[in-house]
């Protein structure tokens, strides 16, 4: 048993209400679930009000906490409609709202200022300085970004107060959390919004190298439980709102085994999901490989190979014998070859697909361990103690610990003929049907023969019943009263003032140009500011902001882990640089002595909004004192991993080089890398760039990002600013002619 097991929360997943039930039978301690909107699964079948109450009743029954996500960007016009829905759902006992939105946030705590709120992975939190922003806005809980490294998570745990979730188990979006904008780009379709399509699953082409080269292996921390608790995890999340309630049940089993001091075996948990054999993220310094090219879906265990082929058939070399309702897949090189449907027990089944002797089988779908996690079932014993007295029934109920006395009308009459016995109170209070409780004793006495209407004794029991689900439930809610009530009086005391920092500022119309090369400098005497995105964070730097001089914005890196902070903090002491762009929220805390302007990697879409340039999904035509982001090839992912390590199995050491990844349309993505120290990072830009170039008189402030545009069309793109006419021949509006879905 893990030491202090009692104060460990494993976090599961709930689609649907079939998922939440097997998530309580299982033994979650709390829930994570969708209502009606805004939320980042906008495909699953989330709760409307009337299941929202029926879930949140069911899970707090066996004392399980419920958290609604409302974990999506939010436009100003949609502030009061989220309200509602969270006014909803705290009335009907939510526990914590999960919140990817800062400004909406700030928002809440003004309208509700009693809710416990609980900041979403999508905020990108990840190092000790963004968890320093978080604390400010009084949130009770960080989501950890999965690209977080456990020394990050040890200085959190250490010089916060804050409550820390972190993904343990599930799908790794390849990209930086909340900053990915492909599926935005290429379709209208945002994964700020909830609505990813998931381009990254795709086969993209890079050199000689082809296949699922942005399609990440499934995390599994099963073996690092023990390392996350000593660095001060509290709560064990698992991804999948997606997927089916059998995978939630079994994988929600093999983390409580764990917990419980059983040694892990990921046997059942591949069977249940399993892409690409797993990976454990960015937990340590130094990431193994995360991405499998060969195969983007589920892969299961392997089991056996082919021995033997007939015309139809292939005989196969197991353990054990297969079942009906299995599901194969056949794997040559890391390649599927085909795939089976079991339709009859034994060793041999019928194919689809160019099957040889010796492929690799991997059981996708065990059709056992399915009914085995579905035959589970978790409910309240009831003990019962029946008399009568005047007439009326009396049931004494024990449960949980907990103890209450029922009394019925006048029901009870002299028996005639046949008197009632303790086997029949037996049967009647048996019958609890598809209820949460089950009677585990009762004793019945009487000192003479009665009788009571078959009628009038099923109303007692089903009033039985009901006045015990009721006083779980007033328990549960006293509870939770209480401890919304220490957490918010906690959160009160600890948190910190609000971050004030200085403004960047500018006259009423402004330009500024974004580049990654200093020699463009003579070609730019036309923009009121240069903001520097270096591809190598280093001393250098400072000599170049001092080139730059007045003009020069320096722009901080979307990720920075372990000892990168202490780098830039060292670049950002030069009194050289005096205006800073930050694409995160650490960015708030190392910088705060500086301008600071904040940039699209904050995903703003609220015009009100301290200066910032106004995120690529902005879709509305306000920009107040911001600027719009006019043209650029935008990032439409950032990654903590090394792409080269996926094409040749190591990082190179890649600095200043890049790549080009291209899609089964013919779509070309420049990557572009940046490092700071020793630490590699890298970005995926668009295949076309965003462009307004034509309607720059519609704003005050534009801002033009040149890093990713060929050198031989950057003369176009200042050309088209001069002549205020567009000459980019391939190119998208954006959401400047569209609406943010």
């Amino acid at each position: 048993m893990i030491e202090n097991r009692e104060r460990l929360e494993i976090l599961a997943p709930a689609g649907n209400m079939d998922s939440l039930r097997a998530a309580v039978i299982n033994g979650a301690n709390a829930v994570y679930l969708g209502g009606a909107g805004f939320n980042a699964r906008a495909k699953a079948n989330n709760f409307d009000n009337e299941s929202l109450k029926v879930a949140v009743n069911y899970c707090h029954l066996f004392n399980v906490k419920v958290y609604l996500t409302v974990n999506i960007i939010l436009k100003p016009s949609e502030y009061d409609q989220a309200c509602e829905l969270i006014k909803y759902a705290n009335s009907v006992g939510v526990d914590a709202f999960i919140i990817q939105d800062i400004a909406f946030i700030k928002h809440l705590h003004s309208t509700m200022p009693d809710i416990v709120v609980h900041l979403s992975t999508q905020a990108g939190i990840h190092n000790l300085e963004g968890a320093l922003y978080a604390q400010s806005l009084g949130v009770s809980r960080i989501v950890l970004s999965r690209e977080t490294s456990l020394e990050d998570i040890k200085k959190i745990k250490e010089n916060t107060n804050l409550e820390i979730e972190y993904f343990i188990h599930g799908a790794l979006c390849i990209a930086f959390s909340g900053n990915c904008y492909l599926s935005s780009m290429a379709s209208g379709l945002s994964g700020n919004r909830g609505k990813c399509l998931q381009f990254c699953r795709k086969k993209y082409t890079c050199g000689k190298s082809s296949g699922y080269l942005l399609s990440a292996k499934d995390i599994n921390m099963s073996t690092k439980i023990k390392e996350l608790i000593d660095a001060g995890i509290t709560s064990f999340k698992i991804e999948g709102r997606m997927r089916r309630a059998e995978y939630v049940g079994g994988t929600l089993k093999h983390y409580n085994d764990i917990l419980d001091g059983l040694s892990p075996n990921d046997s059942n948990v591949k069977r249940l999901f399993n892409r690409g054999d797993y990976c454990q993220a960015y937990l340590q310094n130094h990431t193994p490989p995360i991405v499998y090219p060969s195969i983007q879906g589920h892969i299961g265990e392997k089991i056996g190979t082919v021995e033997r082929l007939t015309q139809d058939k292939a005989s196969l070399k197991l353990n054990k014998k297969l079942n009906e309702g299995d599901g194969l897949k056949f794997i040559r090189k890391s390649v599927e070859v085909g795939s089976a449907s079991v339709s009859q027990s034994g060793y041999q089944v019928g194919f689809s697909g160019s099957v040889k002797v010796g492929d690799e089988v991997y059981i996708t779908t065990d059709s056992a361990l399915m009914k085995e996690i579905s035959s589970r079932e978790k409910k309240i014993g009831v003990q019962l103690y029946l008399y009568h007295d005047e007439g009326k029934l009396i049931a004494n109920a024990e449960y949980l610990n907990k103890a209450c006395v029922i009394y019925s009308d006048e029901i009870v009459l002299p028996a005639q003929n046949k008197p009632l016995t303790k086997n029949d109170f037996i049967d009647c209070f048996s019958k609890t049907g598809d209820s949460e409780f089950r009677l585990d004793s009762l004793n019945f006495y009487s000192e003479e023969d009665i009788f009571i209407p078959k009628s009038k004794l099923n109303e007692f029991r089903r009033n039985v019943y009901l006045t015990i689900y009721n006083d779980v439930l007033d328990g549960y809610n006293e509870k939770q009263t209480q401890e919304k009530q220490r957490n918010c009086l906690k959160n009160r005391l600890s948190e910190q003032k609000p971050v004030v920092f200085s403004q960047f500022t500018t006259k009423k119309k402004a330009k500024i140009v974004q580049i990654d090369d200093i020699t463009l400098l003579e070609k730019l005497n036309d923009f009121d500011y240069i903001a520097y995105y270096p591809q190598f964070y280093t001393q250098k730097i400072i000599e170049d902001m001092k080139i730059l001089g007045e003009r020069g914005i320096l722009v901080l890196p979307t990720i920075a882990r372990d000892d990168d902070i202490t780098q830039l903090k060292e670049i950002l002491d030069s009194k050289f640089i005096k205006n800073v762009i930050i694409n995160n929220a650490y960015g708030y805390e190392i910088a705060k002595n500086k301008n600071i302007l904040l940039g699209i990697g904050m995903n703003i879409i609220n015009p009100d909004s301290p200066k910032c340039i106004m995120s690529i999904e902005y879709d509305g035509k306000n920009f107040g004192e911001n600027f719009a982001y006019a043209y650029g090839y935008n990032p439409v992912m950032t990654f903590a991993h090394c792409p080269k390590i996926t094409l040749s199995g190591k990082c190179e050491h890649c600095s200043g080089q890049s790549l080009t990844y291209t899609d089964e349309n013919g779509n070309d993505f420049l990557m572009r890398n940046y490092r700071i120290g020793n630490r590699c990072y890298w970005q995926m830009h668009n295949c076309v760039p965003v462009s307004a170039l034509s309607s720059l008189d519609k704003f005050d402030k534009i801002f033009i990002d040149l890093v990713g545009t060929p050198s031989r069309q950057i003369e176009t793109v200042l050309l088209s600013i001069k002549s205020n006419a567009d000459l980019i021949q391939n190119k998208t509006k954006g959401y400047f002619n569209k609406k943010l879905q």
